[in-house]
């Protein structure tokens, strides 16, 4: 995902690439392994964005299940925060189905993400049939607070 600060007026060149590690040339995805191998540099088919009042930026990462939150999204390629795969930057597999435990932590395919006027966040957990709410603050918790669809 590539970001651009001033867009169309000074030049058609990115300025700074969330994912790939940070490197504009790479162009690689992982996400058909489950090796651990992810970072908070790295996206997988980044599917929905959403941005808070705060300027903080959501980008669901359906190639490894997961939305990551970015803080200070001008500057910095570097996640945040990982809602999905219990906390863990470094777990990129699928959980689908409840399969693992903690539902309320795991995510299979997040497709859209976004943000009500009070700072709640909202997950599209796709392959889990489901809606996730997230309820501020978000601070020290990334666990879903509500559960829509999917009884």
């Amino acid at each position: 995902m590539l970001r651009y600060n001033t867009p169309l007026t000074t030049d058609v060149t990115a300025d700074l690439v969330y994912g790939q590690g940070g490197d504009f040339n790479a162009n690689t995805c992982d996400s058909d392994t489950i090796d651990g191998s992810s970072t908070n540099l790295d996206l997988c088919n980044p599917f929905g964005v959403a941005v808070d009042g705060s300027s903080n930026l959501y980008v669901a990462d359906l190639g490894n299940g997961r939305v990551l939150e970015y803080d200070t999204p001008s500057t910095n390629a570097a996640a945040d925060n990982v809602f999905g795969q219990g906390g863990d930057f470094t777990s990129d597999f699928c959980n689908f189905d409840g399969a693992f435990t903690g539902s309320e932590n795991n995510l299979c395919n997040p497709a859209g993400v976004a943000v009500d006027t009070s700072g709640n966040i909202f997950i599209a957990d796709e392959d889990n049939n489901r809606m996730l709410e997230y309820d501020i603050p978000l601070t020290t918790d990334t666990t879903a607070d509500r559960v829509l669809g999917a009884g």
